[in-house]
């Protein structure tokens, strides 16, 4: 569904279904991850994932601001996911490694994500954006693992104009991230890292070729 609330602004709505088969490490896995470090129980009794997710998108663009803000929300069956096992390890001939068993629950997810951009003059952009994940575990009614904290970015970008390229531009982004409140004690081998922010900086281009080929750099 889309309505065109004004010249300005848009609404869109889509609500879809979705089935996942649980893969063959899910069902069958019984050893070492080498990629983690954790060994890894899997379960053949597992069914496959039925969810159903409803977005909500609302885009705005009025001279010198665009944003685009996604609002979500999904009920998922039986949700596969690997299980941290704090109480257990498992000891190999290769050392003693951290316990995760794959198993499934109910589970509730929403959230949002928010992109917009305010054109500053002809040459300098700032840009903010924003992800936020909630996710419940409604069988046990506790906080599922790996579910990522908040995250918020800002970033000031300046765009040149250059004779023999287009889209030139740098850019200082600063990128901050929360720490995971939404976590219930003893389910994992550790409680959630403090939050943390990065600050990146990228320059980038694209070139014409003679025979008007867009080269990215």
């Amino acid at each position: 569904l889309s309505y065109q609330i004004n010249n300005q602004m848009v609404w869109k709505s889509n609500i879809g279904l979705a089935w996942r088969a649980p893969s063959a490490n899910e069902l069958y896995s019984d050893g070492i991850h080498h990629g983690t470090g954790t060994y890894e129980i899997g379960n053949k009794d597992l069914k496959s994932e039925k969810g159903l997710k409803w977005v909500n998108s609302l885009l705005f663009d009025y001279n010198i601001v665009n944003v685009n803000l996604d609002v979500f929300s999904q009920v998922i069956q039986d949700y596969i996911y690997s299980q941290p096992n704090p109480d257990s390890t498992r000891q190999t001939i290769r050392g003693t490694f951290p316990l995760f068993e794959y198993t499934q629950a109910n589970a509730f997810f929403y959230g949002l994500d928010l992109n917009s951009k305010v054109n500053i003059s002809d040459n300098w952009k700032y840009e903010l954006g924003a992800a936020i994940v909630r996710a419940k575990n409604t069988s046990t009614n506790e906080f599922l693992p790996y579910i990522p904290s908040d995250r918020y970015r800002q970033a000031i970008r300046y765009e040149f104009t250059l004779a023999k390229s287009t889209n030139a531009y740098a850019k200082v982004e600063q990128v901050f991230h929360d720490k995971q409140k939404r976590y219930t004690t003893g389910t994992d081998f550790t409680s959630p890292p403090p939050a943390y922010q990065l600050f990146n900086i990228a320059v980038g281009t694209n070139i014409m070729t003679k025979n008007n080929r867009k080269i990215g750099i």
